[in-house]
Parts: C-alpha cells; sequence; structure tokens
C-alpha cells in the first residue's frame, strides 16, 4: 500500500482551512502575519518528518533499497552480493629454443570469496602490451588439473626438453570485465621465466564479469531464499547460480553421464564462460552443491565437452571509388565478420544449439556487407544447424571469411 503523502503547499493549505473553519471570526493568515509564520514552520516540520517516514519506509523492503542498504537487508539472511569475476582462459608459453625443461610458477590458493570461488595469490604474470596513457591488463597462472602441462606435486606447469610449447591457465588479477580482452591480446611476460620466451592467447577471454548490480541483486534474490530449502533441485540450482553472473549449466538427475538410469544421482555440467573452466572452478561448484544436496544423494561435476563450430563464409561487399578502396572495404567487413561470427557463437550456453541461417543474418548485419552466397557458406562443412546435447557446449573453431 502507498504512503499518503503531501507538498509543502498542501500542508500550508490543509492547515489554514483547519486554522480558518475552527475560528469563530477572520482570522489574518496572510504571508507575514505572525500566525502564518507558525502555520509555515509547523508545515516545514511535517515535510520533513514526512521526508523521513518515506526514507524509513524504503529502507524496511529490498525492492525500493540500494546500495548498502541492498547489502545490509540481504546480509539478515547470510547472504552478500555477487563479487566480480576475474576474466580467464587458455594462455600458450612457447620459445625458440627447446631444449631444456622450463618451469612456469602457479598461484597457490590463498582462501575462497564468500560465493566458494578460490583466490589465488602469486604465480607467474602475463599481460597486455600497455598503450600510451593506459595501464596493461595483468593475469596470474593459476593450477589447472585439466591442463596436461600442469604438475601438482610443484604447482607449475613444466615445458619438458625438446618441447616448443605448453597450454595453462591464466585468471585476470582484478575481477571485472575490463580484464575481457580479444585473441592475441595478452602478450608480454611480465614475471621472467627463464628457457620461456613468448605467451599469447589463441581465444579471447570474455567470462570476465563485474560485481552485481543492485538490478541483479534484487532478481536473484527470489533464487537465494530457495536455495534455503535443501535437497531440492531449485536449491542445487540456487546454490550453483550464487557463484557468479557467468556460471552456466545443466542439472540431469536419476540418469549416469552416458544415461544409464541411476536413481538417486544427478549431474551438473558447469562452465565459466571458456568452455575448458579450471579445475578450481569444478571444484568450487562441488562445493556449492554438496553445502544443500541431501543426505546419501550423490552426484558429479564435470565441464562440458566442447563441440567446434568450424565457418567457412564467403562475402560480397559495396564496391569501392577505386580497386585499393574496394579492396579496403571488403578487408575492413571480413575482419568484422569474423570477430561478430567468433563472438556468437562463444556465447552460446551449454546445450544451445547452433542456427546456420543465424550466421549469415550476422554477416549481413555487419556494414558494407551485401551478400553471403550459401553456395560458399558452410558449417562443420554443411550447411545444417548444429545440435548439442545437454553435456556439450559449442565454441568457434576455425573461422575463415572471404
Amino acid at each position: 500500500m502507498a504512503v499518503s503523502t503531501n507538498t509543502f503547499q498542501g500542508f500550508v493549505s490543509n492547515a489554514v482551512a483547519a486554522i480558518q473553519g475552527a475560528a469563530a471570526a477572520l482570522i489574518d493568515l496572510t504571508v507575514g502575519s505572525v500566525l502564518r509564520s507558525f502555520v509555515d514552520s509547523f508545515c516545514l516540520l511535517a515535510l520533513w518528518l514526512q521526508a523521513e517516514i518515506l526514507q524509513a519506509a524504503s529502507l524496511t523492503r529490498l525492492a525500493t533499497s540500494f546500495g548498502p542498504d541492498v547489502d545490509s537487508f540481504i546480509a539478515d539472511f547470510g547472504f552478500a552480493r555477487e563479487d566480480g569475476t576475474g576474466a580467464s582462459g587458455p594462455v600458450t608459453f612457447a620459445r625458440f629454443t627447446p631444449t631444456a625443461v622450463a618451469t612456469i610458477a602457479a598461484a597457490t590458493q590463498a582462501g575462497t570469496t564468500p560465493e566458494g570461488l578460490p583466490i589465488f595469490s602469486g604465480g607467474t604474470v602475463v599481460q597486455t602490451q600497455a598503450d600510451p596513457g593506459t595501464a596493461a591488463i595483468q593475469y596470474q597462472v593459476i593450477p589447472d588439473t585439466t591442463q596436461d602441462a600442469y604438475n601438482a606435486d610443484q604447482n607449475a606447469y613444466i615445458i619438458p626438453a625438446g618441447t616448443a610449447s605448453i597450454t595453462a591457465t591464466a585468471q585476470a588479477l582484478v575481477a571485472g570485465s575490463a580484464g575481457n580482452v580479444i585473441e592475441g591480446a595478452i602478450n608480454t611476460i611480465a614475471t621472467a621465466i627463464p628457457g620461456v620466451d613468448t605467451v599469447t592467447n589463441a581465444a579471447a577471454f570474455d567470462n570476465g564479469a563485474d560485481p552485481q548490480t543492485d538490478a541483479q541483486v534484487k532478481a536473484g534474490f527470489p533464487s537465494l531464499l530457495q536455495s534455503l530449502r535443501s535437497a531440492t533441485p531449485a536449491a542445487i540450482q540456487g546454490a550453483i547460480e550464487a557463484l557468479g553472473e557467468n556460471v552456466d549449466f545443466t542439472y540431469t538427475e536419476n540418469v549416469n553421464l552416458d544415461g544409464s538410469p541411476h536413481p538417486g544421482f544427478f549431474f551438473i555440467i558447469a562452465d565459466n564462460g571458456t568452455g575448458s573452466p579450471p579445475s578450481s572452478f569444478i571444484t568450487a561448484v562441488a562445493a556449492a552443491v554438496e553445502k544443500v544436496r541431501g543426505d546419501s544423494i550423490t552426484y558429479g561435476v564435470f565441464p562440458p565437452t566442447i563441440v567446434a563450430a568450424n565457418v567457412g563464409m564467403t562475402i560480397v561487399t559495396t564496391p569501392g571509388a577505386s580497386p585499393a578502396a574496394t579492396a579496403a572495404i571488403h578487408a575492413t567487413a571480413v575482419a568484422a565478420v569474423q570477430a561478430a561470427l567468433d563472438t556468437f557463437i562463444n556465447t552460446l550456453k551449454i546445450g544451445a544449439p547452433l542456427n546456420y541461417a543465424v550466421l549469415s543474418s550476422i554477416a549481413l548485419g555487419v556494414a558494407n556487407v551485401t551478400n553471403v552466397p550459401l553456395a560458399l557458406f558452410t558449417v562443420n562443412g554443411g550447411n545444417a544447424d548444429i545440435v548439442p546435447t545437454a553435456q556439450q557446449i559449442i565454441k568457434a573453431g576455425t573461422t575463415a571469411v572471404l
């Protein structure tokens, strides 16, 4: 029910009417009179009290709270605003002379966030190339048992003698979307590594997320309350959703990963936006599930299986005033189409299909692209949609635009 409010002029009008109505003779309530000064004074006080009442009323409801008041409201229920997540993904370390063993130190876990995600300290640092007037974006190499080169005993990635390059996992030092970068942007080794010369990211980092906004907290609060009901599918899913904005997952119960019946068992396919989440992320998801699962109910948490989408496309572009201008327009459009296709494909969720026709629409939405001949447009060698299972996620493979 809305709180009834009034303006200063309304308070004054009501007061003047009440005083005059209670008097047997005409009262001087014109501006400047003594009695009018008293009326104005207590009406100003009433206006202040009204503002205090409205502020107090807004603080008693999550829907009308903002900033720190939102945090204090949900804190009474044992919840906290989700912190930002650091962009992460694979980076490739390489060297020109692969004669000796090289060691790339990984960070150590120094704690966990309120959501249960690991906090890392130390480790090898890599970064983007800083432009004049801007700071480089730095990333730390983190442990990841899913990477073949990672050695848990040494907490390091090992490049054997005779091997030119290996893949490691890196995570932004500062959480937030600022760590999202295009492929190839991470190109500098900030911590000297004997026997290692270069680093690069073959795929874009796009899973960094800023802290939750007030609107996001309010929208997710019902799910957080639902997660208090342990041992229900809604509680399990709510606990996983609380890990962060970029958490993507599917929930399947009473069957094994291979589809065979298994009553009393469920499994989660979880991703952090990369398609190849690090082992620390899978561990954090399992920890969230463990808090709400029912006694004796078994479960498993697994990363998705990547289905590569290899796109081959020829585009027709607007001609320029000269052959050189035509070539420049086409080259710019080719780069823009390739970036747009990769971005779209890499944002697909677990189990989401890739629509063949949508890709041509994306290309046609790029400036100066006039046609996409279907005879010269393929996805994985054909012209059909890619439909993954609930355990698979589609990621961009080779995108060749001509």
